[in-house]
Order: C-alpha cells, then structure tokens, then sequence
C-alpha cells in the first residue's frame, strides 16, 4: 500500500510532502513535484533505484564549493546480482559551450537521476511528456543555462535494470518517442552552430535507433509499418550525415559494419 506508507513517512518528518494523482507517467508526477518544490536545490531518483545515504550531502558540497548549478556523480548499474561502476569522469566543466554539450553525452550525463541541480535553473523549464526518454532533451536545456557544472566520480546511485520496467518493456510504436528528443537536441546544436556537440548527439541517435529497429526486427513490434519505415529511412540519413563528419575512422568502421554488415557486427560484439 504505496499511498499509506508515503503519508506515514510525511507524518514522521514535515519536510516530505506527499502528492496523490492518478498514475499519468514518470513526467507528470516529476512536473507535479516541481510544482510544488521549495528548496534551492533539485535531485530526481526512478521509483525503483536507490542511493547512497550521502549521495546528495556529497552533491550538495562539491556544488557548493565549486561555485556551480549542477553536480554530477558516477553511479552503478544493477543487472540482478551483477554490478557495475561507472565513474563521472570529467573536468569541471564552465568554458565553451560545445565541450560542455559534448559532455553530455559520457556515462549517462544525459540523465537526471546522478545529479544535484540548483533549483532556478528550472524555472518554466518542465519534463516532456513522452513515453520514454523525456529527460534527454531537458538536460540539453539544462546544460545549457548552467554557468558550471562539477563531477564527483564516485559511484553514489543504484540504477536498477528490471525487465517490467519502461525501457525493457517489450518494443512499441511508444518506445520511438525517446527520437523526440534527439531530434530536438540536433536541431539546437545546428541553431547554435556546435559542431562537436551535434556530431556526439548525431552518433549516439544512431546506435539508439539502429539497436531500436533490430530489436523490432528480432521480437516484432505492436506498430504499423509505416513507422518502421519512416525510422529506417532516419537512420540511413543519420549513417550518411555521420560518414561525413569528422569523427576517428574506427568509429565510422564500427557505423559502417553495423549498417551495411550487421551480422557480422553482432557476431564480432558477442
């Protein structure tokens, strides 16, 4: 009974306030909490992850000290009893913008639950409300009004992979949303004239879609083929756009295996 314990743990401690409102996805129960948020500062969690209980004290002090609006940690995915590290390796970053999206775009940075975030940098800024990648596209945004960001590479959140949660869910028409807002991140690189930022962008869209449609291939997908077909003619345009950019020649061999020869990609991943 989720509800009763939430509204036993407000009467235990006045700083928690518990909203009730039908289930309308993760964006809409983030925006209502924003709605109602006080403090100076921000930090989301999944339903199902957990932290280390001094996650956001940690957060809150290299923020601070660093004179910052976004503190970033490293965290540890959990695939059962199987865990692995990822370390927030990175400069603190508060130079030129290209390098700050750029960065966006290592050990999930584009995420919001492994970070501490000042409170104003949200104001009329709220989550998209998608089926799946709403975070991705704010936290270009978010990057962007930040004047500093800051990395503790110490591991301090559990994201747990779960085969019922959204992502893992077997493949719909609802999972191309998280492409919304990799199409929007590409069209405010190009605004902006960031060349680096738009080709990191450009090639993380194109192993997403590309492992999205052969998971379609392989499980099949609760979509008419008209959706399919519009993605699949996405990806030939990101692969082109992606072998005229300047990235190392053993990515483009990586993009060209995997888009001309995939067999022998997988075969070779494995």
């Amino acid at each position: 009974n989720c509800p009763a314990m939430c509204d036993a743990w407000a009467e235990k401690d006045r700083r928690i306030r518990v909203i009730h409102q039908k289930n309308g996805g993760i964006s809409t129960a983030r925006n209502a909490a924003l709605e109602v948020a006080t403090g100076e500062y921000l930090c989301f969690a999944d339903s199902d992850d957990y932290l280390e209980r001094t996650m956001i004290e940690k957060l809150y002090y290299k923020l601070n000290d660093g004179h910052a609006d976004i503190a970033v940690c490293g965290y540890y995915d959990l695939y059962g009893q199987k865990v692995t590290s990822h370390y927030a390796a990175g400069d603190d970053l508060f130079f030129d913008d290209d390098q700050k999206f750029v960065s966006l775009y290592e050990e999930s940075h584009v995420v919001v639950w492994n970070k501490l975030f000042a409170a104003s940098l949200f104001e009329d800024l709220r989550f998209e409300d998608i089926y799946c990648g709403e975070d991705a596209f704010l936290m270009v945004q978010l990057f962007d009004r930040a004047q500093r960001i800051v990395f503790l590479s110490e591991p301090l959140y559990y994201y747990r992979y779960r085969e019922d949660s959204i992502i893992h869910l077997p493949i719909t028409a609802r999972k191309f949303d998280a492409c919304l807002a990799r199409e929007k991140s590409l069209n405010f690189y190009a605004a902006r004239n960031l060349t680096k930022a738009y080709s990191k962008c450009l090639f993380v869209y194109f192993y997403m879609l590309s492992d999205l449609l052969r998971s379609a291939q392989i499980v099949g997908i609760d979509a008419d083929g008209e959706l399919l077909e519009k993605y699949e003619t996405r990806l030939l345009i990101l692969y082109q756009q992606l072998m005229c950019t300047d990235i190392p020649l053993t990515q483009k061999l990586k993009i060209f295996m995997k888009q001309r020869l995939p067999r022998i990609y997988y075969t070779l991943k494995r």
